[in-house]
């Protein structure tokens, strides 16, 4: 998962130096049409429940993850209408050194593991209203993994129901360019069903997002 998290890094570089190499715009001159393209990132705070069961109902494990996480998500697409934006999505949120409440045990997992939420192919949509404050929507397919990054090795749960929730606002910062904050509820619930066995995860996520998005024309 390191991969993934020096890509948020370098998101967080050129978040820096787009606000480097802009000058501000009036918001009331701008509206969103053409081409988009926003990138999003921040910490992510939640939870993670994880439970396996027996079909004669025996549990095999009942468990809870935590820890304040990292998240970077990409939207790109395009306005089907003034304001409207319609856009594929794929994102990630990743813990390193997570959380794990298992019964009474509480245990803090060394810094080389991680446990990662992946939203692997979603759809969505933005819309944008006055003074460039914005709502998005996304659903898609998500699933977990926790990765051993001293043995490079990777055990991930199956695919389910992923979905975002966010609201913000953003600021022109040059021709093309917006930067902005928003906050996000998310979550992914995804099942595993065996013969005789049941294995179930769900999330309930939320998260502080800072946005560099590129779009709008001048009326």
């Amino acid at each position: 998962m390191k991969k993934y998290y020096q890509l948020g890094v370098g998101a967080v570089l050129l978040f820096l130096l787009i606000l480097n190499n802009t000058t501000p715009c009036n918001a009331q001159e701008k509206t969103h049409t053409g081409f988009y393209l926003s990138m999003q990132t921040g910490p992510a705070f939640g939870y993670i429940n994880g439970k396996g069961e027996y079909g004669d109902g025996n549990q095999d494990f009942s468990l809870r993850v935590s820890g304040t996480g990292f998240g970077l998500d990409f939207q790109i697409g395009g306005a089907i209408k003034e304001n409207i934006i319609l856009h594929g999505t794929i994102g990630f949120k990743t813990i390193f050194g997570p959380e794990i409440d298992y019964g009474t045990t509480h245990v803090k997992i060394s810094q080389d593991y991680s446990f990662d939420e992946l939203m692997i192919v979603g759809i969505g949509t933005t819309y944008y209203m006055q003074k460039n404050f914005f709502l998005t929507g996304n659903l898609g397919i998500g699933q977990f993994s926790l990765s051993d990054e001293s043995s490079n090795t990777t055990v991930d749960t199956g695919s389910g129901f992923s979905y975002q929730l966010k609201a913000g606002k953003e600021w022109w910062v040059s021709s093309r360019w917006a930067l902005g904050a928003a906050i996000e509820y998310g979550g992914t619930y995804t099942k595993d069903t065996m013969s005789d066995y049941e294995e179930r995860w769900q999330s309930h996520r939320y998260s502080v997002r800072f946005t560099a998005t590129m779009n709008g024309r001048k009326n």
